[in-house]
């Protein structure tokens, strides 16, 4: 039964895959490593763990054509060839025989039917070698789902040899076309994860490269490789804030790939996304990059929030003095100082506090600034002296100098005082 690959992105497990943002354990499933007898099938277990409430799976499963084939068989039942899968884990089922009554039996939830093999692209008609997708939702309790213990095979799956001269190879779990996830029942959301399995054959000839090289035509000596996809890794991931105003300069990220160099896959590493450092907000950078093989990378991605968390600057200008004295009676006008802030440029100075000249005292002006962003600028607090350093001042009633005759009693004309503040 041919399925167009492209039908297997569409499968996304309908709601039982409405991830909620609460985390759950890391879910892993895992192909065994296994060595092949030289005769017969390789049975492949597939193991897992975490595997907790679990109501819905898929993946795409990847091998290397040239070297396995996958074992199908036809179900006796609907006459359909499906990929021969056998499982322990199972639900108990019953039907009704006409001369034994209601018989019970294990029906396996993981089976054949759940794997699409083999696929066909869509534009070329051309069989797409080594792949095979599967989906699985749990029916009878999604909200539960299904529970296994782990390091137990959720199923196990067969290949025959289909080149005996080979020394090993891998079976793995990928993403493409279907994506590798897992849904939960309750609310929440798992993370997957997985590594390949080696399957050994054991022919001495081309195999996986494991990255020695012996001379020997084996394992490292660039013989036949089944090509890994390249993982990617965020450079300094604490880094999600950014201070407005100031150049950003991202750390980027990291390719490592099991066939190609680290550094030149690393800068070949397309971003997506960019950061302005002049306007708040939150921003977001897509990391992809794709070997030489064309596989690609699991997508990464940097979170960067620009804020601003530089509080103003509040300074008298060069040659003012903070503290004045002032004289007594005397108008007074204050001059504020000004305010500096390194992204905000329309923060104001609030003046608070009042200075009477009538009454001779000492007063204190306070300055204070908020930006846009509620950063509050240290105060700065002047001192307003009010003083009286006027002396009074005499004058004379009459003239200064008088004549008056002898014998006649005299009486002073006085004189007044005055004062600037008094």
């Amino acid at each position: 039964m041919r399925q167009y690959f492209f039908k297997n992105s569409l499968l996304l497990l309908a709601a039982t895959l409405l991830f909620s943002q609460s985390a759950r354990s890391e879910v892993t499933l895992i192909p065994d490593s296994v060595t092949w007898d030289a005769s017969g099938e390789i049975a492949v277990p597939l193991r897992v763990t975490n595997f907790d409430g679990i109501s819905g799976v898929q993946f795409t499963l990847e091998w290397d054509a040239s070297v396995l084939d996958l074992v199908t068989q036809v179900n006796a039942s609907t006459s359909v060839t499906e990929v021969k899968v056998t499982t322990l884990q199972g639900v108990m089922a019953s039907l009704t025989h006409p001369q034994f009554g209601v018989v019970e039996y294990l029906e396996p939830f993981f089976e054949g039917k759940h794997f699409n093999y083999p696929l066909t692209d869509l534009n070329s008609g051309d069989e797409i070698p080594g792949k095979a997708t599967f989906l699985w939702t749990e029916l009878d309790q999604p909200s539960l789902g299904r529970t296994v213990d782990d390091d137990d095979a959720l199923f196990t799956i067969y290949f025959t040899v289909a080149d005996s001269t080979a020394e090993n190879t891998h079976v793995s779990i990928g993403d493409a076309p279907t994506p590798f996830k897992f849904a939960p029942g309750a609310s929440g959301s798992v993370e997957a994860f997985t590594t390949p399995g080696l399957i050994t054959i054991g022919g001495g000839g081309s195999s996986v490269d494991d990255g020695s090289d012996s001379g020997d035509g084996g394992a490292g000596d660039g013989g036949t490789s089944a090509n890994q996809a390249p993982t990617l890794a965020l450079v300094d991931p604490s880094v999600t804030t950014h201070e407005a105003g100031t150049t950003w300069q991202d750390p980027g990220a990291t390719a490592t790939d099991t066939e190609d160099d680290d550094a030149t896959l690393t800068s070949a590493i397309v971003v997506t996304g960019s950061v302005n450092k002049d306007v708040l907000g939150t921003y977001t950078l897509t990391y992809d990059v794709t070997d030489s093989g064309g596989l690609d990378a699991q997508s990464t991605t940097r979170t960067v929030e620009v804020v601003d968390t530089t509080a103003p600057v509040i300074s008298f200008a060069s040659g003012v003095d903070v503290d004045l004295t002032v004289e007594a009676g005397v108008a007074y006008t204050d001059v504020p100082p000004g305010v500096v802030d390194s992204f905000d440029s329309n923060v104001a100075v609030v003046t608070s506090g009042l200075v009477n000249v009538q009454i001779i005292d000492s007063y204190q002006v306070t300055y204070s600034a908020v930006d846009a962003s509620g950063n509050a600028a240290q105060t700065v607090v002047r001192t307003v002296n009010v003083v009286d350093t006027t002396a009074p001042v005499i004058s004379l009633n009459g003239a200064v100098s008088v004549s008056h005759p002898v014998g006649v009693d005299y009486t002073d004309l006085g004189a007044v005082a005055t004062d600037s503040f008094e």
